[in-house]
């Protein structure tokens, strides 16, 4: 369902929380032929403040409400993964196309359903695997296509982080409660780093095994996860995680080696971008743009216009999903 007949696409979003502020939704209003109409949260005076400080014009009252506007062609979902089906279901249902924030939904099992549901209304689903469309990853992606470092043998990705402060407090953030974010904090950063090394690859990862583990035992969700993953070039990946080492130790890497040489970059911290080839080392800074979405947004716009395609539908984020249930032993 292309929406060329109407030269602008309008958005609604069901939530206004971290990510919608500076990340996606002022690239919505911002990029060229795209508005937002406005946003639907739980807390209604929040949902007022954000209207009113970026300029846009409805705070919905209900998700029917929203969804009942014919105004509004797609809908964002930015709140907290345990309600992403229910949201999605409802919008496809509604007749609007959908983008949701990742994880795709709580488990494997639900965004199966939120795919196949797609489907059958012949809407889209779009997910937040924005990092795809970023110049950093694009300029990591050239160098592999291009064989400056040969075919790629092996990836190895870790991410270690120290404990939060709110980590210990009785009233846990919802990233750490799994009824409601899928898991721990792995949940959420897991989905950006699997889903780019597939991506950079352009191979579908086929096979994981893992081991999770509650070590420092703050709080009931695993807070270290290590594995071993295959895609369906034979590419080995070995991906760790751990969310209790001393802050001096914070590490973010992710490493391609090839046959004739090395990429070394990273998930969130977009460190230079360095490549080891012939004894040499070259460093590449690469700069992000300020809404950190904004390059994902505009090929979902294209392909909504049937003038493009967008870099990451629901079909092709399902790979990462299946891989993260498997890491942790859910399938």
């Amino acid at each position: 369902m292309f929406l060329k007949e109407r030269k602008t696409i309008i958005w609604a979003s069901v939530g206004c929380g971290n990510v919608c502020e500076v990340k996606s939704l002022p690239a919505m209003y911002k990029l060229e032929g795209s508005q937002v109409a406005g946003v639907f949260s739980r807390n209604q005076s929040k949902a007022a403040d954000f209207v009113k400080r970026h300029s846009l014009s409805k705070v919905y009252s209900t998700v029917d409400e929203l969804l009942a506007d014919e105004d509004v062609d797609i809908v964002y979902i930015a709140t907290p993964p345990g309600s992403h089906l229910e949201y999605a279901l409802a919008a496809l249902d509604a007749g609007k196309h959908v983008y949701v924030e990742k994880p795709m939904a709580l488990n494997y099992s639900e965004c199966l359903k939120m795919t196949r549901a797609a489907e059958a209304k012949g809407l889209k689903i779009f997910v937040a695997h924005y990092r795809r469309a970023l110049p950093y990853f694009q300029l990591v992606k050239n160098m592999i296509e291009q064989g400056r470092i040969g075919k790629v043998l092996h990836v190895d990705m870790k991410l270690f982080h120290s404990p939060q402060a709110t980590d210990t407090k009785p009233d846990l953030h919802w990233r750490l409660k799994p009824e409601v974010s899928g898991g721990g904090y792995f949940f959420d950063h897991a989905p950006h780093g699997i889903d780019i090394i597939q991506y950079l690859l352009q191979e579908v990862v086929v096979d994981a095994h893992g081991k999770s583990s509650n070590q420092g035992g703050l709080y009931a969700a695993e807070d270290t996860v290590v594995g071993t993953l295959q895609t369906e070039g034979g590419t080995q990946i070995q991906a760790s995680w751990c969310y209790v080492v001393p802050a001096e130790i914070r590490t973010d890497e992710l490493v391609f080696t090839g046959k004739e040489g090395q990429i070394r970059c990273s998930v969130f911290d977009f460190i230079p971008i360095e490549l080891l080839q012939g004894g040499t080392a070259e460093k590449y800074q690469v700069q992000n743009p300020p809404q950190i979405q904004a390059p994902f947004i505009q090929t979902i716009l294209n392909e909504l216009r049937g003038e493009g395609n967008c870099l990451c539908n629901a079909q092709d984020a399902l790979p990462t999903a299946w891989a993260m249930d498997k890491l942790v032993n859910r399938i």
